[in-house]
């Protein structure tokens, strides 16, 4: 009984000290189903974002009235051009303050003659940017898309390889083909009352969100944990025939459905490649790892989407560039997500394609 007694008020001033720290807060993801066919956050909210054990990284951000991470509502009827930004935590940046982001960046260099409205929910791939697309063209009819594609948006997007509750997937058909389809969420039914308990406990939510960033963002830990498959560009590396033409199969068939999804000419679609970042940092690492599955993919579809009119900004040449200049990496220290410089440094890219130019006439230098 004193034993019982003496690890409950343990717990109950843990509670009370993690109650004065930055930890972190759920998002609520809502229902995704026929009514409500697109993955976004219950809107309206605020959040706290921290990792590791420590806080090592702390932000603070807003989910606007559509429910995405984004200091600003979004109004469907204002008829100024609007650039989309979609994609994944990349986007989502919950780590990155909004004015740092490529979108926020953007933001503030357009604005207020065009808008920059962002998209975005963790765990996206390439077929829920597809997704994203058809509702933005439905919703907002914007004059540009940008699409942020990242190392596991290829494979993630077929359902044999990733099924998770909420999001569009490609899934194989009998002739060979792939159809676009959706795997509807229920937070009751997926995960019972449980995160709404403990999203109400700063302890629980130390030890649910908090321990298990320090363990699932830090790079190190993870290849250490995964010796026998290592990583790039925050997937495996392994680059096997059939998870490579699946891939490739799921690249066309994304390209093949952009330009009616997004309403929009192929032009007016802007694909934002990231770079091997992982590799650049060490000598010979981009040589030792040419043949893995990030790089053949990542070439496979910046071949693909020029040969079909789109507009590309491949970040690995902007990222060696800048590195080579002042040594500074584009992640965070305890986060493979990009940091504030990478995103500014998209920002500036994005800008000075010819479509932003003659869309989006900047009065001042973009990503800074």
């Amino acid at each position: 009984m004193a034993v019982a007694l003496s690890t409950g008020m343990a717990l109950l001033t843990l509670e009370a000290l993690l109650r004065f720290f930055p930890v972190s807060t759920r998002r609520h993801v809502q229902p995704v189903n026929s009514a409500s066919p697109i993955m976004h956050y219950k809107p309206n909210n605020e959040f706290t974002f921290s990792s590791g054990w420590n806080f090592t990284l702390v932000n603070r951000g807003h989910i606007n009235n559509y429910g995405y991470v984004n200091d600003h509502d979004y109004l469907p009827d204002v008829k100024t051009p609007l650039l989309a930004v979609i994609g994944d935590s990349y986007i989502d940046a919950l780590m990155t303050p909004f004015a740092e982001t490529v979108h926020g960046r953007l933001w503030d260099c357009f604005n207020p003659d065009y808008r920059v409205y962002s998209f975005s929910v963790s765990g996206s791939p390439l077929s829920q940017y597809l997704a994203y697309t058809r509702y933005v063209a439905e919703t907002f009819a914007p004059k540009v898309v940008a699409v942020l594609v990242v190392g596991n948006d290829f494979d993630e997007s077929v359902l044999r390889y990733k099924n998770g509750p909420g999001f569009h997937y490609f899934k194989e058909q009998p002739d060979g083909g792939l159809a676009f389809t959706r795997v509807d969420f229920d937070p009751i039914e997926q995960y019972g009352y449980l995160p709404g308990f403990i999203g109400d406990s700063a302890l629980l939510r130390y030890f649910a969100l908090n321990l298990q960033a320090s363990i699932l963002l830090n790079r190190k830990y993870f290849r250490w944990r995964q010796t026998s498959q290592p990583f790039v560009g925050n997937t495996s590396a392994s680059a096997d025939s059939e998870r490579v033409e699946l891939s490739k199969k799921a690249v066309n068939y994304f390209l093949e459905q952009m330009p009616g999804s997004a309403r929009l000419e192929a032009r007016n679609i802007v694909f934002i490649v990231d770079g091997l970042r992982d590799l650049i940092y060490e000598k010979g690492k981009l040589e030792e790892f040419a043949g893995a599955y990030f790089p053949v993919m990542r070439e496979y579809f910046i071949q693909q989407a020029k040969a079909r009119g789109f507009t590309v900004v491949d970040m690995q040449p902007v990222f060696v560039e800048h590195y080579k200049k002042h040594g500074q990496r584009f992640e965070y220290k305890t986060d493979g997500h990009w940091n504030g410089l990478a995103h500014g440094l998209a920002a500036k890219a994005l800008s000075e394609t010819e479509v932003a130019r003659s869309v989006f006439a900047s009065k001042k230098e973009c990503g800074k």
